[in-house]
């Protein structure tokens, strides 16, 4: 080989190594960069899911002590005319809110004696003995204790025809059973509350998910309401009996999630995102 052409050759050789060598960091940077972004993700998943698990059982502690509240009133116990009053001043106090649709006060039958709602109409008379709260109050309840009771198709009153959550506290006189407090949480209005501003890329998936499994909330599609979350796709079915929180990574998606303490139930909270259209998405915001 000719002098010249060896020496070409080296040139060219170190040429190269050096392009390599000075590529070498920027591609680690790139890799770094990706992860530091989607670790960025995860953390603000995690965030969401905190601060709006806490928002949920914050408001039904607060809903929750009310009704008990309200269950051991005087009016309560000897059945006096001042019982309605007491309840309209219930709702009037919820009223802003757009949370609660009524409070209705059962007797030991499961019959509605009492009823103050926001379209103020009284509607009673209503048996609401198969309700899985009202079995509770009568079997298990203790004074001052709530109840958050399963979804439900509402039977009467302001949130008539819509799906709530049922917060019961039993009412007893002289130690003995004698009825119960329900308030009527307007799950659409809870949903669209608590849940609505999850969304951190435009595929974000939300979805609550009640005791039983069943979905209770998506804002991915109304037809999966109702459904068991073992049905849906993904990895979403593996954290059905999940009781604490934490994050699944895997098949380009990024999900989180978190049990939601309601007392005896437990609800899950969960967040979905594809993470390649979440890293394109904090690139154009960064």
């Amino acid at each position: 080989m000719p002098k010249r052409t060896a020496e070409k050759n080296i040139i060219h050789s170190r040429f190269v190594l050096m392009i390599i060598l000075i590529a070498i960091p920027f591609l680690g940077l790139g890799l770094w960069s990706k992860f530091t972004i989607s670790n960025k993700v995860v953390e603000r998943q995690k965030t969401l899911l905190k601060a709006n698990r806490v928002n949920i059982e914050t408001f039904f502690e607060v809903i929750g002590n009310s009704v008990s509240v309200l269950a051991r009133v005087d009016s309560v116990k000897v059945n006096n005319t001042q019982i309605t009053k007491d309840l309209d001043i219930f709702m009037e106090e919820w009223q802003d809110s757009g949370l609660i649709g009524g409070i209705v006060l059962v007797d030991e039958e499961g019959q509605v004696d009492f009823n103050s709602n926001i379209l103020g109409v009284p509607d009673i008379g209503m048996s609401l003995a198969d309700r899985d709260y009202f079995t509770w109050a009568k079997n298990l309840g203790k004074e001052g204790d709530y109840f958050v009771g399963r979804a439900v198709v509402s039977r009467l009153g302001g949130s008539k025809g819509q799906i709530i959550i049922p917060v019961a506290s039993p009412v007893l006189k002289n130690g003995k059973f004698s009825g119960v407090m329900v308030a009527a949480v307007k799950l659409d209005t809870l949903n669209k509350r608590f849940l609505g501003l999850m969304d951190i890329s435009n595929s974000t998936k939300v979805y609550l998910v009640n005791v039983e499994g069943a979905v209770i909330y998506s804002n991915d599609s109304l037809e999966k309401v109702g459904k068991n979350i073992e049905e849906l796709e993904g990895n979403l079915k593996n954290v059905r009996y999940t009781t604490k929180e934490g994050i699944i990574c895997g098949g380009g998606n990024i999900t989180a999630f978190s049990p939601v303490d309601l007392g005896d139930r437990k609800w899950l909270l969960i967040m979905s995102s594809l993470s390649n259209e979440i890293d394109s998405c904090l690139s154009r915001r960064s």
